[in-house]
């Protein structure tokens, strides 16, 4: 019967691109569904010059948790004695007892979430918490390090992800040592963050292809960035290297004298590769910043984030510091701002300015609800976003439904960038209609239609973007027809 009404449906609509999902589900994360395709999460911290700096304003005690590991005390009072942690005192502290807090709330809580770490590198140790082991994978102390691959949070691996983040400290020779280098490079590790959620090669030389640290975890499920700087009172601004070997921007225009792996692929358009200009809020009071635009400066930090936003991933941006006076660093807070902000921005997360753990917390729950609270449309392995989608009736749970895509509202190539949902497709079938070209693809096994200009080259078996946004589309409950 189901069949029988989407082919009517079709036929009443003419050529449509049809994803007939009769095992899909539309996922609309309300408490805790079953079927969810967990989110990926990679922090980027930056653990440069500011962050190990002595700051009596940000205190870190987490007590001895008990038997699950996962109910631990965090104490951020300027009067705590005890269970100090190795930052306490410093700014980084703040985001250990804040970034502690916040995955010990996840893993005990109804949200789903994969995470991972990536420090500015600093050949810090790397960090397994399934087998809970220490690894030398970071070299050469340039772009990022990746200290933990994303990971399922729950309460199995929460434990001892908790225990090695209270481990942190900023000096000694130890297995936890976070601190970054004193040559930052900010672009370098938004090109390292891409190489390893795209499986790719990082500045660092790091081989993200290589099955022991592939992304792995719902490797199809959306990628988010939650960028982490730490400039308070100004001890730190975006850097980044020029040479060959450290130049994001080489990577970012796919010169060939970078490593293949290392270039942006696919290839980064002009306006991708473009500096950007501008003046922008701060966090700083009503200060204003003018971004900066030379690569030493970390302007190209921002196209990263922009080329990736092309290829689905959403960054975020949270500003440890000062919110006035001399310790507010304008120029920092605009360069967040840019990379992370909705509208005037490329990364279309946000960009959250705090000053205290309080907030800090609070910034971090708001993004993670952002992140786990979109609804999506499951598709085999493929998870299409639904975040602005106008649905017709609530709903809660997992909903068997089909989605409908006309054959116009369905980019390729270049065009396919930016759009909420873009993946690689391998032509079937090509058919010239005069100025327009229509042509058969599959995605998870399920044919979709697609028209475009004549002027664009295709051919069967050739592999292109496709990309769409499902706020154009159709959602249909499968069992009643009706539209959700």
């Amino acid at each position: 019967m189901r069949s029988t009404w989407f082919k009517a449906w079709l036929l009443a609509f003419g050529l449509l691109a049809s994803m007939a999902a009769k095992a899909a589900d539309i996922d609309l994360f309300a408490g805790n569904p079953t079927s969810v395709t967990a989110p990926n999460v990679l922090i980027v911290m930056d653990t440069g010059a500011s962050f190990s700096a002595s700051n009596s304003n940000f205190r870190c005690s987490i007590s001895v948790p008990g038997p699950s590991g996962l109910d631990a005390t965090v104490n951020t009072t300027s009067t705590v004695t005890t269970n100090l942690t190795p930052m306490d005192s410093t700014n980084g502290g703040v985001e250990q007892c804040a970034l502690y807090s916040v995955f010990q709330s996840l893993a005990t809580g109804t949200a789903t979430i994969n995470v991972g770490i990536m420090f500015l590198n600093n050949n810090q140790k790397t960090y397994d918490p399934v087998t809970n082991t220490y690894g030398s994978d970071c070299i050469n102390a340039i772009g990022g390090c990746l200290a933990m691959k994303i990971t399922p949070l729950n309460t199995s691996t929460a434990p001892n992800i908790l225990a090695w983040i209270k481990r942190w400290t900023t000096s000694g020779n130890g297995n936890d040592n976070i601190k970054g280098p004193a040559n930052r490079g900010d672009g370098e590790t938004m090109q390292e963050a891409w190489a390893y959620l795209f499986g790719k090669t990082g500045i660092s030389t790091r081989d993200y292809s290589q099955p022991s640290v592939a992304l792995t975890a719902d490797s199809c499920a959306a990628k988010n960035i939650i960028y982490l700087a730490n400039n308070y009172n100004q001890q730190a601004s975006p850097k980044d290297g020029t040479a060959t070997a450290e130049s994001n921007l080489l990577r970012l225009q796919g010169s060939t004298s970078v490593p293949l792996a290392q270039r942006a692929s696919p290839a980064a358009t002009t306006l991708e590769q473009t500096v950007m200009t501008g003046t922008l809020a701060t966090g700083c009071g009503t200060n204003l910043g003018t971004l900066p635009t030379a690569e030493n400066k970390g302007a190209y930090a921002l196209n990263w984030a922009l080329y990736m936003k092309d290829q689905g991933v959403t960054t975020y941006t949270v500003g440890v510091e000062e919110t006035s006076g001399n310790g507010c660093d304008a120029t920092y807070g605009a360069w967040l701002n840019k990379m992370g902000g909705i509208g005037n921005g490329v990364g279309e997360g946000g960009f959250f300015h705090t000053a205290d753990f309080s907030t800090l917390v609070l910034d971090f729950k708001e993004i993670i609800g952002k992140i786990n609270g979109g609804n999506s449309f499951a598709l085999e392995n493929l998870n299409v976003p639904l975040n602005n989608y106008k649905f017709y009736k609530a709903s809660v749970g997992s909903v068997d439904g089909v989605l409908g895509i006309r054959p116009e509202h369905i980019a390729v190539g270049d065009d396919a960038k930016g759009m909420p949902f873009v993946v690689e497709s391998e032509i079937e079938i090509v058919e010239p209609m005069g100025s327009d070209t229509v042509a058969w693809t599959r995605l998870a096994g399920q044919p979709v239609t697609f028209r475009c200009s004549s002027d664009i080259p295709l051919a069967p078996g050739q592999k292109v973007m496709i990309g769409f946004d499902p706020a154009r589309g159709s959602l249909f409950d499968a069992a009643s027809g009706l539209r959700v």
